[in-house]
């Protein structure tokens, strides 16, 4: 059993059947998001963590896999991870940019899709899917 399973429900159910995309981008405050990622599972959330390469600067890809038990995106593939994930009739019902750098916020604002985490912004935005910054969580 990966250790994300035995926190899995701990507090609530509220999150329960929800999934949710967490951005890392490039900010030391990435270092806080683990403790976001895992408290979404407590309350029934499954998590998906993407990241940019700043963000690889701080944490690793590996340490947020063993927070979530689910695999980072950290680039986009032929598998258009960013579409299925986050387009219409998508896997995830929330987009959760954590923490959302002035950079990704401008990035996203002016449409620039440069890193996984841009590109799903611009996808859930067009999709209408639920989006927020750690302010808003």
């Amino acid at each position: 059993m990966h250790p994300s399973e035995e926190i899995f429900c701990e507090k609530s159910n509220k999150l329960r059947g929800k999934t949710i995309i967490v951005g890392v981008t490039g900010s030391i405050a990435a270092t806080e998001c683990f403790a976001a990622i895992r408290e979404l599972i407590r309350h029934g959330a499954k998590v998906i963590p993407a990241m940019t390469q700043a963000a690889k600067l701080i944490v690793t890809p590996e340490s947020l896999e063993f927070a979530s038990g689910n695999r980072t995106i950290t680039e986009l593939t032929g598998q258009a991870e960013h579409v299925s994930l986050l387009g219409n009739g998508s896997v995830a019902d929330m987009f959760l940019v954590y923490p959302a750098t002035a950079n990704t916020i401008s990035k996203i604002a002016t449409g620039v899709d440069d890193t996984p985490v841009t590109s799903m912004a611009t996808v859930a935005l067009g999709s209408k899917m639920p989006m927020a910054g750690p302010c808003d969580a």
